[in-house]
């Protein structure tokens, strides 16, 4: 038994010839070995092939095909669109403007009050003032005064003055005769006009008037009264004016006093010129030789058109000169 078995495998090792094929093997390899070790040169060969071409043989390079990615999106900067203009609202019909003219260095918030104030003393209370870009623009509202009337009345800067007359003149001394320039130290020639406080008429009064005096500085108030009859059986020119003046401005004005009650110089007439841009509104006599400034009064024949003028001639701040207008 031990033979046989050796036989028989001597035989498996140098070919089986019961199998038909008469090739001998390779000795020392046996055929599952030869196998996988034929398998293990064809995957060398296949990862070698895969090295060679980049892993997968796609490409020359050893990667995938190329493709481009889009760049990402850049912002761009662009301007924004400009804003609409703005759309100013429309004036006031009859609106202008008023400047104090080059150099003048006037305040403009007191020009825009002395303007309204001048309007509202005129009668006509809607005009509005105000400060805009440099210049006072005046919108008139509904009133008695046209555009032109308002202007003609600003261009009179509106500066009061009480002084003493030193002696009266024919009418026709004052006709062709300007008005001296205002604050002169010397006497000075004003007339009076049929229309009161106008420059156009009839001459009806030409005054010398002396220096010194108040202005409106002195002035802190005044109001229109109605005084007690006078007799003539005539109410409508029984109206009067209740000044008050300043504490400085009293002195100045009792010492215009002490000499007009007795008629002496300076104040030979006896009479208080209250004069409004170098023409005289009226003239009245002075009857007593020293006063309290909260106890004056302008009376005699003076209706209330007239007081009403006195008034706002009292307490209207004076304007700059030389003021221009424009639409």
């Amino acid at each position: 038994m031990a033979v046989r078995q050796i036989v028989v495998l001597r035989r498996l090792a140098d070919g089986d010839p019961d199998s038909g094929d008469p090739r001998p093997r390779p000795r020392g390899v046996p055929a599952p070995v030869a196998v996988v070790g034929l398998l293990a040169v064809v995957a060398l060969a296949f990862l070698a092939g895969a090295v060679l071409t980049g892993g997968n043989g796609d490409d020359e390079t050893g990667g995938p095909p190329a493709t481009e990615e889009p760049d990402p999106a850049e912002p761009v900067l662009e301007e924004p669109p400009e804003p609409p203009e703005p759309v100013e609202p429309a004036l006031p019909e009859g609106t202008f403007f008023v400047t104090a003219g080059e150099g003048a260095g006037t305040d403009l918030g007191a020009l825009a009050d002395a303007i309204r104030q001048r309007l509202r003393a005129a009668g006509h209370a809607a005009a509005l003032a105000e400060v805009d870009d440099g210049r006072v623009r005046v919108d008139p509202g509904g009133g008695p005064l046209a555009v032109p009337a308002m202007q003609s009345l600003l261009r009179e800067p509106g500066r009061l003055e009480i002084r003493a007359v030193r002696r009266e003149r024919p009418p026709e001394r004052c006709a062709d005769a300007a008005p001296v320039a205002q604050g002169a130290d010397d006497d000075s020639l004003y007339p009076e006009y049929e229309l009161r406080g106008q420059r156009s008429g009839l001459v009806v009064a030409c005054y010398v008037l002396a220096p010194g005096g108040v202005t409106n500085a002195a002035v802190e108030d005044a109001t229109v009264t109605v005084v007690d009859p006078d007799g003539d059986g005539d109410r409508s020119d029984d109206y009067g004016v209740d000044l008050v003046l300043s504490a400085g401005g009293i002195d100045a004005f009792n010492e215009l006093a002490a000499a007009c009650r007795p008629r002496a110089a300076p104040c030979d007439a006896g009479l208080a010129a209250i004069a409004l841009d170098q023409v005289v509104l009226m003239a009245p006599r002075v009857r007593d030789t020293g006063f309290d400034r909260f106890d004056i009064q302008i009376s005699g024949d003076v209706d209330e058109e007239e007081a009403n003028s006195l008034v706002a001639a009292l307490t209207t701040a004076p304007l700059p000169r030389g003021l221009e207008f424009s639409d």
